[in-house]
């Protein structure tokens, strides 16, 4: 099939790349053992402070190139085997949605805090290296290549996609499936080595699950904490299913406007002005509560996990780029292309310089 576009997760690719290669990748056995026995000592005398320096200096090195020929070689295979009329390689570089809930991907930053100093220099040196490739990519290949401030790559893929045409998304991540509702849009999932199948019935109960259940990933959290997917066997309108509200507009409303709810704001404050709550009472407010913050809480999710709520100003900021890239028409620079190689040690490009010329332009 002809795609009008292929649409890459750059971020997400990285990050699969950086955990293909191993130590044995980037050391030797000896350098292996010797890293981990001083790594295991108390104290270092001053030749073995150098000495895990230069296996670490060796190793943050190393690692950070093959990294990247990963990314590359698999960036070119990905545009080799699908026949399509731009490339449009997607950077993260930040979130507008910090604004919104600021304990967004909290998770991520504690994961990051968490690195030992080795890992933090790998990463910096990662980003770095990125940075080198996008802008090589961007200013002089006709790869369009777009990272822009307070957008995400998921911001810039489903802006795309909304553009018309046919789209293919190559990414692992989920927050995609949404995306199938527009019948222009596939997803190939490279860790699956195929294209995900969903209808759109499917798509849609796949973004009103994270909805509910939110996303732990993202520090995202559920908007009814601990609702059951499949239905009771004996209904109740006051204790619905996920399946429930998805299936019943009415119901979902019902409950998303439970807040103004006079009957419960009335059974809730009579419950609470008890001296001595029983615990079944304390159950009940706790119940009450759950279904009183469940619009709130759920217009939040949708804020921050629905492609339908990005900002204007966001997709235009993402639009801006794209079109400017979208007719440049870049010849063939051997000699940047041959000292961007160099510079990463990328030996195996550097003999394919035909093939490399093929993709990039």
């Amino acid at each position: 099939m002809k795609y009008d576009r292929l649409l890459v997760d750059a971020s997400h690719m990285l990050n699969r790349c950086v955990h293909s290669t191993d130590a044995s990748d980037v050391l030797d056995n000896e350098d292996i053992v010797r890293y981990q026995y001083l790594t295991a000592l108390e104290e270092l005398s001053e030749d073995e402070k150098n000495e895990l320096q230069r296996l670490d200096d060796n190793y943050i090195d190393v690692k950070s190139k093959l990294t990247l020929h990963a990314f590359i070689t698999t960036l070119f295979s990905t545009i080799r085997a699908n026949d399509c009329s731009k490339v449009v390689v997607a950077w993260d570089g930040g979130s507008w949605r910090y604004n919104v809930y600021p304990e967004y991907k909290s998770g991520r930053k504690k994961k990051r805090g968490d690195r030992t100093e080795t890992e933090k220099r790998l990463w910096k040196e990662l980003h770095s290296s990125a940075n080198s490739l996008h802008t090589l990519l961007s200013e002089h290949t006709n790869i369009i290549s777009i990272r822009e401030k307070n957008c995400e790559a998921d911001d810039i893929i489903a802006t795309l996609c909304s553009e018309g045409g046919k789209s293919l998304i190559v990414s692992s991540d989920k927050d995609f499936y949404q995306l199938l509702q527009n019948p222009n849009v596939d997803i190939y999932d490279p860790i699956a080595v195929k294209k995900v199948d969903l209808s759109v019935d499917e798509a849609r109960y796949s973004l009103f699950m994270k909805l509910i259940r939110g996303d732990s990933s993202d520090s995202i959290p559920s908007s009814w904490p601990r609702m059951k997917e499949e239905p009771y066997k004996n209904f109740d309108r006051a204790k619905p299913s996920i399946k429930d509200l998805f299936g019943d507009e009415l119901l979902l409303v019902e409950h998303l406007n439970a807040d103004k709810d006079e009957a419960l704001l009335t059974e809730l404050n009579s419950l609470m002005e008890k001296d001595s709550p029983t615990q079944k009472d304390e159950q009940r407010i706790k119940n009450i509560e759950t279904r009183m913050q469940f619009g709130k809480k759920f217009r939040l999710n949708e804020q921050l996990i629905s492609f339908k709520y990005i900002p204007d100003e966001i997709k235009e900021k993402i639009l801006t780029p794209y079109n400017k890239q979208l007719t440049k028409n870049n010849e063939f620079d051997m000699f940047v292309w041959i000292e961007f190689c160099r510079e990463y040690k990328l030996k195996v490009l550097l003999k394919n310089l035909e093939e490399c010329k093929d993709i990039l332009f």
